[in-house]
C-alpha cells in the first residue's frame, strides 16, 4: 500500500504527523505532501498577500498553479491513495483528475465540513469535494449522519474520534511531577482566542472570582496582562504544553460549534497526561469516560463555576484518584493516536480490496 498524505508538516502537533509515524511500519510507503504549508507560505509572505488572500481578491490563478503542482506531484508519485486532511484550497477538478488515475481518495475534516467557524476552515471547495472522496473519516458520529443525509451514501464513511500522542521522555516528565509541591491549585486554560465562545465563557468565570490561567497567543489583546484572580500567558508547545497540562488542579475544556454533542482534541489530550478535564456534556464524552470518576461535564456557565469550586477545593487524594482513573482509562481504552491508525489501516485494507 502506497499512501500520499496532503497535510501540514510545520504545525507542531499536526494529526497527520501522528498518523504518518504509526502507519509508516506497516504500509509499503507514505509520505507527505505539504500541501496547507505550502498556501499558507506563499500568502503569508506579505501583508498585501495576507489581505489578498483573507479576502479572496484575485487568489484563484495562484492556488490553480499550487493544485496544477500538487497534481504533477501525484502523477510521478502515482500512490494507491491519496489522504488529503482538511482540504483548504485543494479544487474538487484536482481531486477528480487524480480519481482519473484509477487513486483513491480520502479526506479527514479535524474541523467540520458545513460548519467553518474561522477562514481557515476553507471555503465553498470543502462542501463541493464530499461526494467525490471514496472514503471519509469523521471525528463525530452525528457528521456521519449528516453526511448520509445530504449526499449519496455510495461515500464510505469511518468514525475516526481525535485521540493522544505523548512521547515516552514527556510522559516520564510528567510521572515524575510531585504535586505536593508543583501543583498549581487552579484552573486552567490552553488555546487561541476566540470573541465569542471562549473569551466570554472564560470572561464569566472570571467574574465569578475563580482563579484562572490562560495561555495562547493573543489573550493579552482581550484581557490584558494580569488581574486580581487570572494571569495570561503565551501559548505552550511540545513539552511544556504537557506539563502544563499535568501540573494545573483542573484544565477547562471549551467546544467551538462543530465540536456540539462530540469531543474535541483536549478531550483526550487532558486525561492522557492525568489532568482534571471540565468539559462540554455531550454524548461522545459521556461514551468516553465515566463521568465524576474521569471527567467532569457541564452545561452551563453556573454548572462549570459549581463543579470548579468543587474540584478546587478537594483533596489532593481526591484530586490524584480522578487523575489516575483518567490516565488509565485513555491507556486501557487504547485512545491514543497510535491505536487510531489502526482504524485508519483497516478501512484502506477494506477500500482498496474493494477496488
Amino acid at each position: 500500500m502506497k499512501i500520499l498524505v496532503a497535510g501540514s508538516y510545520s504545525h507542531w502537533n499536526a494529526l497527520e504527523k501522528h498518523y504518518i509515524n504509526y502507519m509508516r511500519p506497516f504500509v509499503r510507503d507514505i509520505q507527505l505532501y505539504p500541501w496547507p504549508d505550502i498556501v499558507r507560505e506563499y500568502f503569508g509572505g506579505s501583508l498585501f498577500r495576507k489581505v489578498q488572500y483573507r479576502l479572496k481578491l484575485g487568489t484563484n490563478p495562484k492556488i490553480r498553479e499550487f493544485n496544477n503542482l500538487f497534481l504533477e506531484f501525484v502523477k510521478k508519485d502515482l500512490p494507491d491513495i491519496v489522504w488529503v486532511f482538511k482540504g483548504v484550497d485543494l479544487q474538487p477538478e484536482t481531486l477528480i483528475q487524480i480519481k482519473e488515475l484509477g487513486i483513491k481518495i480520502v479526506n479527514y475534516n479535524p474541523d467540520h465540513p458545513f460548519i467553518r467557524t474561522f477562514r481557515s476552515g476553507g471555503g465553498n471547495e470543502i462542501e463541493n469535494a464530499i461526494p467525490l472522496y471514496d472514503l471519509i473519516f469523521c471525528y463525530s458520529k452525528d457528521l456521519i449522519k449528516e453526511i448520509e443525509e445530504r449526499f449519496s451514501p455510495k461515500i464510505q464513511l469511518v468514525h475516526l474520534p481525535f485521540g493522544y500522542d505523548i512521547p515516552k521522555e514527556t510522559q516520564q516528565k510528567a510521572d515524575e511531577i510531585d504535586l505536593e509541591v508543583e501543583e498549581v491549585k487552579k484552573l486552567c486554560f490552553i488555546g487561541g482566542p476566540d470573541s465569542e465562545l471562549r473569551f466570554q465563557l472564560l470572561s464569566e468565570l472570571i467574574k465569578r472570582d475563580l482563579p484562572i490561567d490562560i495561555y495562547g497567543l493573543g489573550w493579552d489583546k482581550y484581557f490584558g496582562r494580569a488581574k486580581k484572580n487570572f494571569r495570561v500567558f503565551t501559548g505552550v508547545y511540545g513539552e511544556d504544553y504537557w506539563l502544563t497540562l499535568k501540573r494545573y488542579r483542573a484544565q477547562i475544556n471549551i467546544f467551538r460549534p462543530h465540536n456540539i454533542n462530540s469531543h474535541n482534541m483536549r478531550s483526550f489530550e487532558i486525561p492522557a497526561i492525568g489532568g482534571i478535564q471540565l468539559a462540554p456534556d455531550s454524548i461522545e464524552h459521556r461514551e468516553f469516560f465515566q463521568v465524576d470518576k474521569e471527567i467532569k461535564l457541564y452545561t452551563s456557565v453556573e454548572e462549570l463555576e459549581a463543579i470548579s469550586l468543587d474540584v478546587l477545593q478537594m483533596s489532593l487524594d481526591e484530586a490524584k484518584s480522578i487523575r489516575f482513573a483518567a490516565a488509565e482509562r485513555s491507556r486501557n481504552s487504547h485512545y491514543s493516536y497510535q491505536e487510531r491508525a489502526n482504524i485508519v489501516l483497516t478501512a484502506f485494507h477494506k477500500m482498496l480490496e474493494e477496488k
